[in-house]
């Protein structure tokens, strides 16, 4: 996939982003327990679904992880660094 394509197909992708955290939202407003936990189930799959998708599109362009600004990811990726220096790039 060329670079192009993949930041149209990112774009597309995080365009559900406000839909799907909207919905999850309202789900948790729902009284009924295991009617909140029968919503919440397929709403995780979707996500997760998505993600299966972006996974490919990040390991060819690291740059276009929606998360590589996270402070999450730069202790991750600073710790990643440091073991692969620590055992000769044996990560």
């Amino acid at each position: 996939m060329d670079r192009e394509t993949a930041e149209k197909l990112m774009a597309a992708l995080h365009s559900f982003d406000a839909p799907l955290n909207n919905a999850i939202a309202i789900v948790e407003t729902i009284a009924d327990e295991a009617e909140k936990k029968a919503l919440r189930r397929p709403l995780g799959e979707i996500m997760g679904l998505s993600f299966e998708v972006m996974l490919p599109v990040i390991r060819k362009y690291r740059d276009l992880d929606p998360d590589k600004d996270a402070d999450w990811y730069k202790e991750l990726q600073a710790r990643r660094a440091k073991r692969e220096q620590n055992h000769g790039g044996d990560a």
